[in-house]
C-alpha cells in the first residue's frame, strides 16, 4: 500500500483531445463539463475506487501536455482540462462518475501532481483496485491489491 500527497496547481487551461478514456454520456457531460467547475475549492468530501489501469489511462492523458493539472469533481464524474505552457496541445477529459467501482464526491477543484499520481498507480497492476480520497484537505492515493 502506497501514498502519495497529490501538489496543488493554478495552471489554466483550455483542450479539446481525443483519449481511450470511457467518457460522460451526454446528458451527464453538461453537469461536469463547465468552466466553473475547475475553479471551485476543494470538495468537502471525496471517495473514487476504480482499476488501477481505468486512473493510470485519466492521468497518461493529462500528462502528455503537462505535469500538474486541476480535476474538476462533480457528484456525477470527473473533468480534466489540460494543455502545454505554449497552448499547443490540449486535453479536455470528462469520465462519467458511472466508469469508476465506487464514486462519492462534492463538486470542487484539486490541483494534481500528475507525476505522483502515475508514481503511485505505478505499484499496482492493471487489475487492482486504486481508491482516490480526500481526508481533512489532504488528498492521497491508495493502491490495493484485488486478489
Amino acid at each position: 500500500m502506497s501514498q502519495s500527497t497529490a501538489a496543488s496547481s493554478t495552471e489554466a487551461a483550455t483542450t479539446d483531445a481525443e483519449t481511450s478514456v470511457p467518457e460522460t454520456s451526454a446528458d451527464d457531460e453538461a453537469e461536469i463539463d463547465t468552466a466553473d467547475l475547475l475553479a471551485l475549492d476543494a470538495p468537502q468530501y471525496l471517495r473514487i475506487s476504480g482499476e488501477v489501469q481505468l486512473f493510470e489511462q485519466i492521468f497518461a492523458a493529462a500528462g502528455t501536455v503537462t505535469d500538474k493539472t486541476r480535476l474538476g469533481i462533480a457528484e456525477s464524474g470527473i473533468a480534466i482540462r489540460a494543455a502545454d505552457q505554449q497552448g499547443h496541445s490540449m486535453v479536455d477529459l470528462r469520465v462519467s462518475g458511472s466508469s469508476f467501482n465506487s464514486f462519492d464526491a462534492a463538486k470542487g477543484t484539486l490541483g494534481v501532481d500528475v507525476g505522483r499520481v502515475r508514481d503511485a498507480l505505478s505499484i499496482g497492476d492493471a487489475g487492482d483496485l486504486a481508491q482516490f480520497a480526500l481526508d481533512a484537505g489532504i488528498a492521497h492515493w491508495k493502491s490495493t491489491s484485488t486478489g
